[in-house]
């Protein structure tokens, strides 16, 4: 696996969702499926993880801006 595929998963599992990872759909592949279950209902999310890495410096801003996302 990705190591960007493991962080989501692992995201989603703290989220207390249960996640299937690479299922083959139609000559395609789905990266995660997360299913959780709520109060009023069944939360189920398909996810397609994608990195892209640039040589663009990151500002300290941004940084603490990713930071309070994660």
């Amino acid at each position: 696996m990705n190591p960007e595929k493991d962080i989501v998963n692992v995201w989603l599992n703290r989220k207390g969702f249960f996640t299937i990872l690479d299922i083959n759909a139609n000559n395609r592949v789905v990266d995660l499926l997360a299913i959780r279950q709520k109060k009023d209902g069944t939360d189920v999310r398909h996810i397609e993880v994608n990195c892209s890495v640039s040589t663009s410096t990151i500002t300290d801003t941004y940084k603490q801006e990713l930071i309070k996302k994660f």
